[in-house]
């Protein structure tokens, strides 16, 4: 009997989370499907990530290579770009916190990543010009 309760109750929790899972999150490009770069648009800018290595180690440091060009795909190199990446369904990011620096040709390089468990990680991207914001999120799913 406590067998039948207990296969009951992880049923019942694998569907709760599976539920807020997808509310989460929507809408989100996923990283898992494309091979070498990562792309993404927000309402100005198309992000390209590639990492280093690809395919981006479990427990392990790698690097980000993003590429930010406008809405005429103008490489953009005078921005400000930084680099995150949490776990929403977990409410934790990285236990590291990378910088991100320009190479001034609209390339932008994040070494020091680590996805430290395994599950939905999702990279934000966040540029910054002209005074205004924007940010892109890419899935990761390790």
């Amino acid at each position: 009997m406590p067998r039948a309760v207990s296969i009951a109750l992880v049923l019942s929790l694998t569907a709760a989370c599976g539920d807020d899972h997808k509310s989460h999150h929507s809408g989100i490009d996923s990283l898992a499907e494309i091979d070498q770069s990562r792309e993404a648009s927000s309402a100005s800018y198309t992000v390209t990530l590639t990492p280093t290595p690809d395919p981006i180690p479990l427990n392990d440091y790698f690097d980000l290579s993003t590429v930010v060009v406008d809405g005429a795909g103008a490489p953009v190199a005078d921005a400000t770009v930084s680099v995150d990446a949490a776990m929403p369904g977990h409410g934790h990011g990285m236990t590291v916190t990378p910088a991100t620096t320009s190479n001034n040709d609209g390339s932008y390089s994040t070494p020091g990543m680590l996805f430290h468990m395994s599950g939905l990680w999702v990279i934000t991207v966040s540029v910054t010009r002209e005074g205004a914001t924007e940010t892109v999120d890419l899935n990761v799913v390790m």
